[in-house]
Formats: C-alpha cells, structure tokens, sequence
C-alpha cells in the first residue's frame, strides 16, 4: 500500500528508466470498501523511459486510485517508451477515482496505454487491458502538450467526468479525414 503522501506515491525521475511497478495498491487501503489513502498522483514518470506499470501476468496490475491529482501522470519529453497495462486506474468496485483523471500524457511520445487482449463482451478487462473509470477531471486518458506517437488501445474506459480520451485537454476533437492534423498525438481519430 502507497497511500497518505502529500506529493506522488512514486516518482520515476530523470534517468530511472527501466524499471517495473507491479501489483501495488496506491492511493487505496487494503480494507473492504477500501479506504481512499490519497497521494498527489499515483505514480508519476518525469523524463524517464522503458517502465512498465502493471503487465499482463497475474497479479501484476496495480490498484491507483483515490488520489488528488491523476492516476498515472507521464511527462517531459524524455517520457518515451513507458508502458502502463493491466491496471485499475479509478477502483470501479466502489466508484473510487482519481482527481483530475485516469492516466495522463504530456509531451511524451511512443508510450502504450493498455495493450493487445483487450476487452471481453461485457467490458471486462483481460490480462494487459486497462480498466479505467470514475475518474474526475478531464476524464480518462488525457494527451497534452507535444506529446506524439502515443497508443491508446485496449482499454476499458468508462464512467469518467470527463471524455474517455481527450486530445488537447480540451474537450472534444472532432473526427476528420485525412489525419494531418497538428496537436497532441496529431489529433489522430
């Protein structure tokens, strides 16, 4: 349990690349319903590269809920290559989110959010897809900045205040054709 920190529960900094956080419960206690342990947010990469949150094997996933701030904030543009999949970002249970959202992206690029099993009829997760819901603020999965090349896929997003994806951080981005647009992840559809 990483709870009651007063800035983030776990800062990857410059340099710390490569490393694995797994099976945690940050942001929440271990009681039933679980108690929100607030951190400022649950884990934050700050120009690092090549981490991985959670992963497709049991146990591996992490619980980040009840903080102030977003659930997984990855920032700078030396945050390339992170990889956040199997995790519960918003504790769905008891409708426990993260302040200002899910899993943020800004000026990173080529990182992953979610990854390759998906979702089963129903909405359930399975192995590396992420589960993220009842988050407030901007909502879900929120790309800002420079950010570029980033994959959102395979992901269960649901019951978020704001958008389940949110280019620009500014509400919706209209579909368009052609795709050679300007702007977080080039506003792809």
């Amino acid at each position: 349990v990483i709870g009651g920190n007063g800035e983030e529960g776990i800062l990857l900094h410059v340099d710390a690349d490569l490393n694995q956080v797994q099976g945690n419960r940050i942001g929440l206690g271990i009681s039933s319903p679980p108690p929100p342990l607030p951190n400022a947010s649950g884990i934050l990469i700050l120009d690092a590269e090549q981490n991985v949150i959670g992963g497709d094997l049991p146990g591996a996933g992490n619980a980040i809920a009840g903080n102030t701030n977003f659930g997984v904030a990855i920032i700078g543009t030396g945050a390339i290559s992170n990889r956040v999949s199997g995790n519960d970002i918003g504790w769905a249970i008891d409708q426990v989110g993260n302040g200002a959202g899910g899993v943020l992206i800004h000026d990173g690029s080529a990182n992953i959010i979610g990854g390759l099993q998906g979702v089963e009829p129903g909405g359930n997760c399975q192995g590396d897809c992420n589960s993220i819901s009842d988050n407030g603020g901007a909502g879900g999965v929120v790309v800002s900045g420079d950010a570029a090349t980033n994959r959102i896929r395979g992901n269960s997003i649901f019951r978020n205040a704001g958008l389940g994806i949110d280019l620009g951080r500014d509400g919706l981005t209209w579909e368009d054709p052609g795709d050679l647009d300007v702007g977080p992840n080039a506003l792809l559809n």
